[in-house]
């Protein structure tokens, strides 16, 4: 089965006015079957109810981590150790600040949540709850839960806004990647976002990315499903997205990402399985999405997964 990631934006249209679609379904189901699924995001939930990463109260000092008291070569077996210390070290105080913002946030999360559901059709309330329908069920019935998995991605989200003081920036990357491929390997999909724009500069991609910074999630995570597919049950499934973003900044995100795969090889001799979908730039004229019942696209990218020749022959010999 095909998941579906709708970028914000479209999603605030299809469903505070599902008209947009209505006069497109046939060629919509025509392009995306009938059996294709929404993908589940907390990163997704809280822009769409637009609760803003502030309302954490992350510091900027929770944001600068110092290794300055590393000495020598910080690639040693000790140093290796004592940097991989203090940032679980620091991911567990980020943690347990998260813990406790959140908790101070749900009678805010509650109200948010109900002057949105408000404003949508009856139709519109149906496209929420099948995206983030069991996120309004956790916060309304056991925000305990709600609390462990929201944590996982904000943590992240902050983990990679990181600023170290004494220590290369390309191994602090290295760190998050690994953090990142170890949650993959545990069906968790993390964004790649701020982390690999920085990995343009440490790995000769010679380009622009258009990522925002580590705020910008969701255009993070979206792509990353685009890239390397949602894992459920052992599997992969595609995942294609949806959105208003220009051609030329989602082909150049796509490239960006790419380059991930080889980060992985080299930095941590790993290699990680994907199954790459489609994405849709849809172009929106006069705020319409569709046009003669046909969904206007300006351009639809298809990820090219560079072959490494040697790697495959490596792989053939085992």
């Amino acid at each position: 089965m095909r998941r579906l990631y709708l970028d914000n934006p479209v999603l605030r249209d299809v469903t505070e006015n599902p008209e947009l679609l209505k006069n497109c379904y046939n060629d919509f189901v025509q392009i995306f079957g009938r059996s294709f699924r929404g993908v589940k995001s907390y990163y997704l939930f809280f822009e769409f109810y637009g609760i803003k990463k502030d309302r954490l109260g992350i510091s900027a000092e929770m944001l600068l981590w110092d290794f300055s008291d590393i000495r020598g070569n910080p690639t040693s077996t000790a140093n290796v150790a004592l940097i991989e210390q203090k940032c679980q070290d620091g991911i567990q105080n980020i943690d347990a600040h998260i813990h406790g913002q959140l908790y101070s946030l749900q009678n805010f999360l509650k109200e948010a949540i109900e002057r949105r559901l408000r404003k949508m059709t009856e139709a519109g309330r149906e496209i929420e709850n099948v995206l983030f329908g069991d996120i309004r069920r956790l916060i309304s019935e056991d925000f305990d839960a709600f609390v462990v998995e929201a944590k996982g991605y904000l943590v992240w989200d902050v983990f990679c806004g990181i600023s170290p003081k004494g220590l290369r920036t390309d191994l602090l990357r290295q760190k998050q990647l690994g953090h990142w491929y170890h949650a993959w390997q545990n069906g968790l999909v993390l964004p790649l976002g701020k982390i690999i724009d920085d990995q343009a500069k440490y790995y000769d991609m010679s380009f622009e990315s258009y990522f925002k910074g580590y705020e910008d999630m969701v255009d993070a995570e979206m792509i990353t499903y685009l890239i390397f597919g949602y894992p459920i049950d052992g599997e992969l499934e595609r995942c294609d997205c949806l959105t208003y973003d220009r051609s030329a900044e989602i082909s150049e995100r796509i490239r960006l990402a790419l380059g991930t795969i080889s980060n992985l090889k080299a930095s941590l001799k790993q290699h990680v399985d994907y199954k790459s979908g489609k994405a849709y730039c849809i172009n929106k004229e006069n705020g319409q999405i569709c046009k003669d019942g046909k969904v206007c696209f300006s351009d639809v990218h298809e990820p090219i997964i560079p072959i490494e020749l040697g790697y495959q022959v490596e792989q053939a010999k085992v």
